[in-house]
């Protein structure tokens, strides 16, 4: 198990928002891994890729037409286990009017159980997990709901009464699979790719049993199942484990082997065991022997789920019927009934096994793939059926069978099929196993018809054991040994060396004879098919390939060899076979021409490609459509026209393609730094940030209005006059992580804002001054974020054009010295703010920046002065202190779990609880808060009056973000070992709008926000940007080139060093103030008025002009494309 404090390292946390389709009322996106029934409220749950759990309920009847009522007296329904049909066979063993009867309604086909309900529909959506949820199950009575994911994570949900979710515990690779045992109501078992099997307490939230195999490659855990002490586990090691809790230890009391591929399902019962593998069997074994019972082979791929329902009188000790699906789409119900597998003793085990392989009722329910047989001719190959999406899991409930898939992922695979879950009717098929077993009955007492000595004998001991007669059991415990040889006799002429298993096979062989007639048919094997009928049928021999027993009634062909179309009348009508027919005359249907019901999904994203502007990223879904998401406004800013992919029906590389074309049209030339890492994951966008480089990117203000121009008035009202306001454009930089930061927190932040001005009001009132009630009252009654930081935020000074001239026209008359060149990025122009006595200055960081500290810097230099540093915007007397990672448990813990204060968990879903995990306070923004209080009790009333809270600047403004409500936020915190454990992950805007008299909700959030982010978003304070320097050498422009035309000169650079390095953000334009006061002699140009030098000068690379807002770093990395120093020519604009 995975735990939080396991080093002397701090953990580091990082924040992830999640972009992507938020209408999880139309269902789930890329599909569904798992599916639980409750019969008790008639409830189907479903867990998806999205972490979304679902559960789904009707409000309507059934319509009873739709598979059709038949007759309650032709179903056999009292036939419903063992005992009933061998009571049955003993009854009607020579009963010729009743084998009549009961061979007549088969003829009329199978009747299905009817559900009581019609279609169901959503009724709640969770988001539980970030990841895949890889399993569910149900446990208190039904109530609550365990899951567990690729996130790492099983959760607890109280899906009927509080809605409450709370983190169970971790592992440290995916969780897999779960298993619950109702003897062990309190308990849940998980197991992971972690090689980890952890039996959890539900009320304490931990592991309280473990076990584990971490150098066993193979060693991890697919499949899990439990009763009372008991847990079984399969996965790649191709062997089944039994543990047993009560003796403790890692190894296993029992290992069952003999499958040839994973194991990915097992069913767990007191003294039996049914497991699925990847080699496409499904095996029977006896725990009390260890012995393998039967092998199913009914299915041609890998067998994905198994299903034993606890209904359908279903024996708890026996698996008298279980579902399986494949990899292929197969859904196979199968009906063993007439099987016992009560007898095992060693006299009898092998008879009694041979009698059993030959009992029982495999139905094709439903199938994705049904191709036609290769070898038949007349089956047409025209027709191509889509991919199979496999059979995920499957559930009984209402008399269905639920199934589930998910979508074709693959990164250029259009999916068309997003029906997620469907519903199967449900065949009766007790009259067929009634038959079965009276037909191997009477064919097992032919074996003495011949004899004369030993006729009586054998012929007393099988009416005296008539479970051999039903065909379930022979018990030979009254046979003797001379009995025995004497029934082995009729099957062969040699009787010196018999081989039982082998003359036992070719006697019950003669399964396709009627009860009534025995016919001895031979397959001539040298027949061409053309010369028979083909026949379908849903029946499966249970050791592979079609049933030889019963067939539709209705040929495949007709006459001319087309296909034969059966009249409503003929659908379910069966066949029985009383000759022996070759397989390869029957093609095998499922009994299902169509779902009851189909439950669609939504198609999710699989793909994206970050642009190099950072802020765009493009995406594709499983439809094969492409959209252009903002990161920043957190939406889908364009949908690509995706007509021509579906006329043209698209296929893999042209979708490809068509990818890479939307991004060459949309990608840009800048080169800026990563402030995120994107990933697409559960169908969405997975944005993180973390402390080292979120705050790493940053863009002029002029092309950030272009994206917000509703902004510029807000900017544009910050300087006195226009010139003002495009010097502001030019020199000022908004930093993309930090302005998300602040805008997908905005909903905190105010209530940060609201809760500094409650306390400082609270010392006021305590130090005997006099609070600012009106204030306080516009706080609290503030919905708009920007008001409330308005009215906060101090500062009066209004700066006149003048003095904001000064400010950046300053530098350039230093600019003969470069050591004494000052950054116009940072020697930024005053602003005013609505209220209070700070400088405009310090307003135009909020807080002490760069502009009162009057820290100087070199944008470029000399190649020497490679050693100087870009200053953090936040200033040299208030940059972060980076919070260190810590893994101990240091400072005061605080867990998120259920009850007590720090209880988060409440209506809607909300969910933060996080199990056993401490939660270090000293890393979080609690402890910034907690910093504030500390100084503002060391304050005097007047002081007070302020806050110290730094909200508004200009390098993270406020933003209107679209779908506010609807993004997803997740706290992480980084383990050693790589690994993310979710501290908090929940719907921002809607866990903080809960209603608790405590501020229960915020206080929570405090501890676990980072604190890195709290100094950010409360402080303003950043981590210091490096800025790469770059080496660049500045050139006159030779035209060598006759046919162009010729322009004069620019004045030469001789008298100082052209060989310069500067901050990779430096501008071309900023670039061309500098030649200007570099140049041997100033040309006339200069002495103009109003001189501008982007007029008449321009910068080249690689004989291409350079845009004026073009950075050096985009000019390296774009044009130059060398590792040496980058040339520059300029020369007079042509």
């Amino acid at each position: 198990m995975s735990t939080i404090n396991n080093g002397h390292r701090k953990p580091k946390r990082n924040i992830t928002y999640i972009l992507g389709p938020t209408q999880l009322h139309k269902g789930h996106f890329l599909g569904v891994i798992s599916l639980q029934f409750n019969e008790a409220t008639n409830t189907l749950y479903s867990g998806g890729r999205d972490g979304v759990v679902s559960t789904w309920n009707s409000h309507e009847d059934f319509d009873q037409n739709i598979l059709g009522s038949g007759s309650k007296e032709d179903d056999y329904s009292n036939l419903n286990d063992f005992n009933t049909i061998n009571e049955y066979v003993k009854s009607n063993y020579d009963n010729e009017n009743e084998l009549l009867f009961l061979e007549k309604q088969i003829r009329k086909g199978l009747n299905f159980y009817q559900p009581r309900f019609g279609n169901y529909s959503i009724d709640k959506n969770v988001q539980l997990h970030s990841d895949w949820i890889n399993d569910i199950k149900l446990l208190n009575d039904n109530k609550s709901l365990v899951s567990c994911s690729s996130d790492l994570s099983i959760k607890l949900w109280d899906s009927t009464s509080t809605n409450e979710i709370s983190t169970i515990g971790h592992h440290t690779d995916y969780v897999k699979c779960l298993a619950y045992n109702r003897m062990n109501p309190h308990q849940i078992i998980s197991g992971g790719l972690d090689k980890t099997i952890n039996l959890w307490d539900l009320n304490e939230k931990k592991s309280i049993y473990t076990l584990t195999d971490p150098n066993n490659e193979r060693g991890s855990i697919y499949a899990l199942s439990s009763i009372n002490s008991m847990i079984a586990s399969g996965g790649p090691e191709q062997k089944i484990k039994v543990f047993d809790t009560r003796l403790g230890g890692q190894k296993p009391i029992k290992t069952l082997l003999g499958h040839q591929g994973n194991i990915r399902s097992v069913i767990l019962k007191n003294d039996y065991l049914l497991s699925g593998s990847a080699d496409s069997t499904i095996r029977l074994w006896c725990l009390r022997t260890n012995r393998l019972l039967r092998t199913f082979d009914m299915h041609d791929s890998s067998i994905w789920c198994l299903e034993c329902p606890e209904n359908e009188n279903n024996n708890s000790d026996m698996f008298n019927v279980f579902y399986s699906g494949d990899k292929n789409g197969l859904i196979i119900k199968t009906d063993l009934k007439n099987t016992n597998y009560g007898s095992n003793t060693a006299d009898d085990s092998m008879i009694t096994s041979k009698l059993n392989d030959n009992l029982g009722i495999s139905t094709i329910i439903a199938s994705d793939e049904l191709s036609a047989n290769d070898n038949d001719p007349r089956v047409s190959k025209n027709t191509t059926s889509a991919p199979s999406n496999g059979v995920l899991s499957l559930a009984f409930g209402d008399n269905s069978i639920w199934s589930s898939s998910a979508a074709i992922t693959s990164s250029a695979t259009i999916n068309t099929n997003n029906s997620f879950i469907r519903r199967w009717g449900v065949p009766n098929s007790n009259k067929l196993l009634a038959y079965q077993s009276i037909k191997l009955a009477k064919n097992i007492s032919l074996l003495n018809q011949d004899t004369n000595d030993n006729t009586n004998s054998v012929a007393s001991s099988l009416n005296e054991n008539q479970v051999s007669a039903s065909g379930v059991s022979l018990k030979t415990n009254n046979l003797q040994h001379d009995d025995l040889y004497d029934l082995i006799s009729h099957l062969s002429n040699d009787t010196s060396n018999y081989d039982l298993s082998t003359q036992l096979d070719d006697a019950l062989s003669a399964r396709g004879n009627s009860p009534n007639t025995i016919q001895n048919t031979q397959i001539d094997e040298t027949v061409d098919n053309d010369d028979f009928e083909m026949f379908s049928s849903p029946f499966l021999s249970t050791s592979g390939g079609p049933c030889l027993e019963f067939i539709s009634a209705v040929p495949l062909y007709d006459d001319d060899d087309n296909q034969a179309e059966p009249t409503d009348e003929e659908d379910f009508k069966i066949e029985i076979v009383h000759d022996l027919t070759q397989p390869n005359r029957i093609k095998s249907i499922p009994i299902n021409d169509h779902p009851l019901q189909i439950i669609n999904g939504q198609n999710g994203l699989i793909k994206h490609r970050l642009l190099n502007n950072r802020r765009i990223v493009v995406t594709m879904d499983t439809a094969g459509t492409i959209q252009l998401w903002d990161l920043i406004k957190c939406c889908v800013s364009e949908t690509i026209d995706m007509e021509d992919l579906i006329t043209n029906n698209i296929n893999d590389e042209k979708l490809e393609l068509q990818f890479d074309e939307v991004i060459n049209n949309y990608q840009t030339n800048e080169t800026l730094p990563m402030w995120c890492k994107v990933e697409t994951k559960a169908g969405k966008l997975f944005i993180t940030m973390d402390e080292s480089t979120f705050s790493n990117t940053e863009i002029y203000l002029d092309q950030f209005l272009k994206f917000f121009p509703e902004l510029e008035t807000e900017y544009k009202s910050k300087t006195a006059d226009d010139a003002a306001f495009e010097i502001l454009k030019e020199s000022t930089r908004v930093n993309l992580g930090r302005l998300v930061l602040k805008n997908l927190l905005s909903k905190f932040i105010k209530l940060e804002v609201i809760d500094d001005e409650i306390y400082r009001e609270k010392k006021i009132t305590e130090l005997g001054g006099v609070p600012g009630k009106a204030l306080l009252s516009k706080l609290a009654s503030s919905t708009n974020i920007h008001s409330v930081v308005g009215s906060t935020t101090t500062g009066s000074t209004t700066p006149s054009a003048a003095n904001s001239k000064q400010a950046v026209e300053e530098p350039k008359k230093e600019a003969g010295s470069l050591a004494n060149t000052t950054s116009m990025e940072h020697q930024k122009p005053a602003r005013p703010s609505p209220i209070g006595k700070k400088s405009s200055e310090e307003l135009l960081a909020g807080s002490s920046s760069s502009l009162t500290t009057k820290k100087k810097f070199k944008l470029f230099g000399r190649k020497s002065s490679l050693s100087t540093s870009v200053t953090s915007s936040a200033g040299k007397n208030s940059a972060m202190t980076r919070p260190t990672a810590n893994s101990g448990g240091s400072g005061t813990s605080v867990s998120g779990g259920s009850g007590g204060s720090d209880d988060s968990t409440g209506k809607n879903g909300i969910h933060s609880n996080n199990g056993n995990i401490g939660l270090s306070i000293e890393d979080s923004t609690a402890a910034v808060i907690q910093s504030l209080r500390q100084k503002y009790n060391t304050y005097p009333a007047t002081k007070l009056q302020e806050t110290e809270l730094k909200i508004d600047n200009l390098e993270s403004p406020f933003i209107n973000l679209k779908n506010e409500k609807d993004i997803l936020i997740i706290v992480n915190e980084i383990q050693s070992d790589g690994g993310k454990i979710e501290l908090f992950h929940n719907k921002i805007f809607e866990y903080l709008s809960k209603e608790d008299k405590d501020n229960t909700s915020l206080r929570f959030f405090e501890k676990i926000l980072p604190k890195w982010i709290g100094e950010a978003v409360l402080l303003n304070k950043y981590p210091e940007i490096q800025y790469n320097k770059i080496n660049f050498v500045i050139d006159q422009y030779k035209n060598e080139n006759p046919s162009t035309p010729q322009v004069p000169e620019m004045p030469p650079i001789t008298k100082t060093s052209n060989r310069l390095n500067a901050a990779s953000v430096l501008r071309i334009k900023k670039i061309l103030n500098f030649i200007i006061d570099r140049f041997d002699y100033k040309p006339p140009e200069a002495n103009e008025t109003g001189f501008k030098p982007e007029e008449f000068i321009e910068l080249l690379c690689q004989d291409q002009v350079l845009p004026l807002d073009m950075t050096l770093g985009t000019v390296k990395a774009r044009i130059w494309k060398k590792n040496s120093d980058v040339v520059l020519y300029y020369r007079r604009k042509v």
